[in-house]
C-alpha cells in the first residue's frame, strides 16, 4: 500500500507542468548563470531496523538543465557513504554497526523556486561491524529513495528522503 502511494505521488509529480520560473533559488547557480554542477548532502540517518547513523552522499549534475523540454528537471550522478549503529532489541540482545558504500543516479523535478522532488536509484555494498549476525562480513545492496530539496534562503538547501538505509534528513552545499 505504501509504495503504491509513493509510486501515485512521484507519478503525479512528473506529470505536473513545471513553470518556467520553476528554478532554483539564484545561489544554485554560478557567476556565468549555469547551473553548479556538485552537491554535497550531510545527513542523519533513523532505519527501519532500529538502527541510527549519519551519510554523506556527492552530487555530481550531469544534465544540470534537465533534458526533457517543458520541464524544469535535472539529472545527477551520485556517490553515498555513511554508518549506522543497530541497537540492540527483540532477539539481538546485542547492538552492532554498519558501514556502506554505493552510488546511483538522482532525477529531480523542480516544481517550485523553493521544492524540488526526486527519484534515486542506487547500489552499492554494506559491511558489517559484527558479521557473526549474519554469516557475512559484507552484502550488495540496491535501493530506490523518494526525497525533496527544500530551498529555505540563500546559503543551503535541506534534503529529506526515505530510502535505504531509511528515513534520512540533512543539510545541502552547492559549490
Amino acid at each position: 500500500m505504501f509504495a503504491r502511494l509513493l509510486t501515485l505521488v512521484a507519478l503525479l509529480a512528473f506529470l505536473a507542468p513545471a513553470p518556467a520560473s520553476a528554478l532554483p533559488k539564484d545561489w544554485v547557480f554560478n557567476q556565468e548563470g549555469d547551473p553548479k554542477k556538485f552537491d554535497l548532502s550531510l545527513l542523519g540517518t533513523f532505519g527501519y531496523d532500529l538502527s541510527a547513523g549519519g551519510s554523506a552522499i556527492f552530487g555530481i549534475g550531469i544534465v544540470p538543465q534537465g533534458f526533457i523540454p517543458g520541464k524544469n528537471d535535472s539529472f545527477s550522478i551520485e556517490i553515498d557513504a555513511g554508518a549506522t549503529h543497530r541497537f540492540a532489541a527483540g532477539n539481538n540482545p546485542v547492538g552492532f554497526g554498519s558501514a556502506y558504500v554505493g552510488g546511483g543516479v538522482r532525477y529531480s523535478l523542480h516544481l517550485l523556486t523553493w521544492f524540488a522532488p526526486y527519484v534515486a536509484v542506487r547500489g552499492g555494498a554494506r559491511f558489517w561491524f559484527k558479521p557473526e549476525s549474519f554469516g557475512q562480513v559484507a552484502s550488495p545492496y540496491v535501493s530506490g529513495a523518494l526525497g525533496a530539496f527544500f530551498y529555505p534562503g540563500k546559503v543551503f538547501a535541506l534534503r529529506v528522503e526515505v530510502g535505504y538505509p531509511g528515513i534520512r534528513g540533512g543539510i545541502v552545499f552547492y559549490f
